[in-house]
């Protein structure tokens, strides 16, 4: 889709499915993973077991983390696009580029590009515009830009490039709420592009039975009575980040993290 209309929407959907979907469907002890993610309020991540599942997302789920690199950024014969903020390197041998990219997203709210290698001739940088960026601001040398964005949502820089610029992108992030398409009643948190979320209780063997069929589909999560699963609008409303974490607290002492940092645990 990217390749026949580069736009930021398509670039949007792309993160929010790395960080939310992919990135956390893998268990961070065992290395197994999720068949999906439950949305079900109170329920946990039910992973694969590691010589009895033999589901089809074991297979794609694991080739997926060899793909992080993938779509950080793309190029067509004139144009370098930055889709993504991961600290990483770029090398286009053939137009002599060479871009690395500093980044502690979505920790910081900043992202920086620095020129390693230029072909000492004019080409285009264009930096996506997230939508979830409440202010965005592009510095080159430490001068702010005043490059406007594009219809495609993303910043076109065209200069000279130099050996050593510096581009130092700033996003403002903020709590946002996301209501279910098909269920009004059902309402994610995000910061930024992450989704957010509270631990309500441990639970010590989320892995698959092997000798029931297909228990991903059929499996009981058993939601215990008297987990508070919900948020008011007072509480809401009451978020902050916390320094130097990204970790989140509310007026009643709630403390949400990304969905993705949670494990063995309901949410």
């Amino acid at each position: 889709l990217f390749e026949w209309d580069p736009n930021n929407s398509v670039m949007d959907y792309y993160e929010r499915a790395l960080y939310n979907q992919i990135f956390g469907q893998q268990d961070q002890e065992s290395g197994m993973v999720c068949y999906f993610t439950p949305m079900l309020s109170g329920a946990y991540k039910f992973y694969s077991t590691p010589n009895d599942s033999y589901w089809c997302c074991v297979g794609t789920g694991f080739e997926n983390h060899a793909k992080y690199g993938e779509s950080i950024y793309a190029h067509d014969s004139k144009n370098i696009y930055v889709n993504l903020f991961i600290a990483s390197q770029l090398h286009w041998d053939e137009q002599k580029i060479s871009i690395i990219q500093h980044s502690d997203f979505p920790n910081a709210d900043n992202t920086q590009l620095t020129i390693k290698q230029t072909s000492g001739k004019k080409w285009n940088l264009f930096i996506r515009k997230p939508h979830w960026a409440k202010k965005f601001h592009i510095y080159i040398n430490g001068k702010l830009t005043d490059s406007a964005i594009g219809a495609n949502g993303y910043c076109n820089i065209n200069r000279k490039w130099k050996v050593g610029d510096k581009v130092k992108v700033t996003f403002e992030m903020e709590i946002k709420t996301i209501t279910c398409q098909d269920d009004s009643n059902l309402t994610a948190l995000t910061y930024g592009p992450i989704i957010i979320a509270e631990e309500v209780g441990k639970v010590e063997h989320p892995f698959s039975n092997p000798s029931i069929y297909n228990d991903y589909y059929t499996l009981k999560y058993n939601v215990p009575i008297g987990i508070d699963t919900s948020l008011s609008i007072n509480e809401i409303a009451s978020i902050h980040k916390l320094p130097a974490k990204f970790e989140f607290l509310t007026n009643t002492n709630k403390l949400l993290k990304p969905l993705y940092d949670i494990h063995h645990a309901r949410y």
